[in-house]
């Protein structure tokens, strides 16, 4: 599959062999890198905003979970649908489509809210922009294997991309709360608009783009899904998000309960920033061990660094304890993002990173509201017992299934 990416002007180019090296010597990388954050940052902008949008103007937070949950739940439906159609028609024929009606239909989020509109049309709105949300994320990680040479440097290249999602994770509530400061929750999601169709177009149109995989037929109806490997893979994806989601909720919790509420934000940033440390290390190294057993102890230990969040009783511990819980976190999503394109069947690349992504944020909605129940009745140490636990049968599942059905390469 891995072949040198080639332009008309320049011809074929020899890369690195090894790590950052090989991913940033291919030519219109840096381009792609940072167009493809950029279209990606309305994932970390979007939801906020539309939350704070909606609870301004109607005064109800119960309304604004809902709105934002369609806009979710849409986002997880479509995902696989427009990964079809990535593997189908390529991503210029599929991204500058789905960016306008994104844009389109967040601005109707914006006119129905403060037109006082009926709640069913503003969920409807919302619910909309969801399913539009441009496949930026499958798309680059089709790209890696297209325009690199070496293994390690694919998985140096994946590192870099669940480096990145930290980053706008990171950034975009900051983003949305200089905003709503400034000028309010609109702007905040007009601002996104804005970026979404920047990011966007200036994304399509990056030179790697033309290294896009020819189209082909896949070999079953079910398309990903045909793989038994893929599916059991799937199954560990779905419960490390539900893991995620319940450290999300989790680390506000304790900060309540350590009677420091006002740097909730800070524990979650701090727990990113391990996440991205630890991203940087792994990606940055060559490793000989196979890659679905990686994907497993780096899940293991995942689950093993949440568990002292559990007795963290004072700011003092809970600080470095979350940067210890995040560290293995983009690592594991850098083995991940390789075995799904390994496991993924004949023609249907892009399709299967989409279902990995809704399987993610499936866990991940469902993580958040079951902790949101245990923290109630039994505090944040509950959430995060839960969270270690699922991260823990994630690498059970990869252990028992996908490495014994061929994810077992180097």
């Amino acid at each position: 599959m891995s072949r040198p990416l080639q332009f008309e002007d320049t011809g074929e180019h020899t890369l690195p062999v090894s790590g950052y090296q090989a991913v940033l010597a291919v030519p219109g990388v840096w381009r792609l890198l940072s167009s493809a954050l950029l279209g990606r940052l309305p994932i970390g902008t979007a939801s906020l905003a539309i939350l704070l949008l909606i609870r301004e103007e109607s005064g109800s937070f119960g309304l604004a979970g809902i709105t934002v949950g369609a806009y979710a739940l849409t986002s997880a439906i479509a995902a696989p649908i427009q990964g079809r159609l990535l593997d189908r028609f390529g991503p210029r024929r599929v991204l500058p489509p789905a960016a306008i009606g994104q844009a389109v239909a967040l601005v109707a989020v914006v006119l129905t809210a403060q037109a006082g509109a009926s709640d069913f049309a503003v969920v409807l709105a919302a619910g909309i922009a969801g399913a539009l949300v441009p496949p930026i994320s499958a798309t680059v990680r089709v790209l890696w294997p297209e325009i690199v040479r070496s293994p390690q440097a694919v998985e140096s290249a994946y590192a870099l991309d669940a480096t990145a999602q930290e980053l706008i994770w990171t950034s975009g509530p900051l983003i949305v709360a200089a905003a709503v400061a400034l000028a309010g929750p609109a702007t905040a999601v007009l601002i996104t608009v804005a970026v979404l169709l920047a990011g966007t177009s200036l994304f399509v149109t990056a030179p790697p783009l033309r290294s896009w995989p020819r189209h082909e037929k896949p070999d079953s109806r079910a398309g990903a899904l045909a793989s038994l490997a893929f599916r059991m893979l799937l199954g560990a994806t779905l419960m490390m998000g539900v893991g995620l989601g319940t450290v999300e909720v989790g680390l506000p919790a304790l900060a309540v309960a350590i009677d420091s509420a006002p740097i909730a934000g800070v524990l979650l940033a701090v727990w990113s920033l391990g996440s991205m440390a630890g991203g940087i290390a792994y990606g940055a190294r060559t490793w000989g061990s196979r890659v679905g057993l990686r994907f497993a102890a780096l899940l293991g230990v995942n689950a093993i660094a949440i568990l002292p969040l559990i007795l963290a009783g004072s700011l003092g511990a809970a600080i470095p304890l979350a940067v210890l819980a995040g560290i293995p976190g983009a690592a594991a999503l850098s083995c991940l993002y390789v075995l799904v394109g390994r496991e993924a069947p004949k023609g249907t690349m892009a399709e299967a990173f989409t279902w990995s992504l809704a399987a993610l944020i499936t866990g991940i909605a469902a993580g958040s509201a079951i902790a949101g129940q245990l923290v109630d009745s039994h505090g944040a140490g509950r959430a995060f017992a839960l969270g270690a636990a699922s991260i823990g049968a994630a690498a059970l599942i990869t252990l028992l299934g996908p490495i014994r059905h061929g994810m077992a390469e180097p």
